[in-house]
C-alpha cells in the first residue's frame, strides 16, 4: 500500500522531533546514507537587453495596419 502526504517542511520537522530517540536516529541514518540531489541552478550566459529584444516577436504589416485602424476608430469614438 502506498500513499502520499503533502506537508510543509516545518510540519515535517515537528513530526520528526516527536519521534522516539531510536526512530529519530534511524531516520537520520537513512537520510545520511542517501545523497541529496538538489535542483541544479541552470546558468545561462549573460545576454544584452538589445539582443534579447531583437529576438522577440514582431508585428506583421497586417497586424500594424489593424492596430492603426483600431486606433483611428477609437479616436473618432472619443471625439463624439
Amino acid at each position: 500500500m502506498q500513499f502520499q502526504v503533502d506537508i510543509g517542511f516545518e510540519e515535517l520537522l515537528k513530526a520528526v522531533e516527536k519521534l522516539p530517540e531510536d526512530q529519530r536516529l534511524r531516520f537520520k541514518e537513512v537520510l545520511e546514507n542517501k545523497p541529496v540531489k538538489l535542483k541544479e541552478k541552470v546558468t545561462k550566459p549573460e545576454e544584452s537587453i538589445e539582443a534579447f529584444l531583437l529576438r522577440g516577436p514582431t508585428f506583421s504589416e497586417e497586424q500594424i495596419k489593424a492596430i492603426e485602424e483600431t486606433q483611428k476608430a477609437l479616436n473618432r469614438w472619443q471625439k463624439k
